[in-house]
């Protein structure tokens, strides 16, 4: 054989062999990326869930002679605006038990009424591994206070995920 020959095989070899690998990355990003709109459906799915039960709650209030005694028990669970400045804590205490570096400041409000809950916006940024940036987000949704979390943008550096997290947590006049 000529080594004109060789030549051609080699480098035709290493281009299937190229062509091989990228289809096959692109088939686990396929299924990676398939996967994760699954995950995320679900946890909208639970965030519209969470701010149904929000609305449900501000309506109660409305009439709150027939729902004195839950009235009392919305008021024990939730926080007031007050208060809200131990969800900065709370988030510390997450991003801590979860291994996620966070920084953290409060941005707008809508204030509460009679007949609704006020917000304070957050946003959040992490660094962390996948694995703890998604526990983090859920027991961040399972604290004590009502969070709505409306976007997470997350990028891969390496091996860690940084992260913006901006949402909302609601509070009781």
């Amino acid at each position: 054989m000529s080594d004109f020959r060789k030549a051609v095989i080699i480098k035709t070899a290493i281009a299937g062999g190229g062509a091989v690998f990228l289809l096959a990355a692109a088939i686990f990003a396929v299924f990676h990326i398939n996967k994760q709109i699954a995950e995320i459906q679900n946890l909208r799915q639970i965030i519209q869930s969470r701010v149904s039960s929000v609305e449900s709650i501000a309506l109660l209030r409305r009439d709150s002679e027939k729902a004195a005694a839950a009235t009392n028990i919305i008021n024990n669970a939730l926080p007031t605006k007050d208060n809200i400045i131990g969800f900065s804590r709370e988030m510390d205490r997450l991003a801590r038990e979860n291994g996620v570096q966070l920084g953290f400041s409060f941005t707008s409000e809508t204030e509460a009424a009679p007949d609704r809950l006020g917000d304070i916006g957050f946003t959040a940024t992490t660094q962390s591994s996948y694995q703890s940036l998604t526990k983090f987000l859920k027991t961040l949704e399972a604290s004590r206070f009502i969070v709505n979390v409306r976007n997470v943008d997350a990028v891969r550096s390496g091996e860690l995920f940084n992260a913006v997290i901006k949402g909302t947590v609601s509070y009781r006049q």
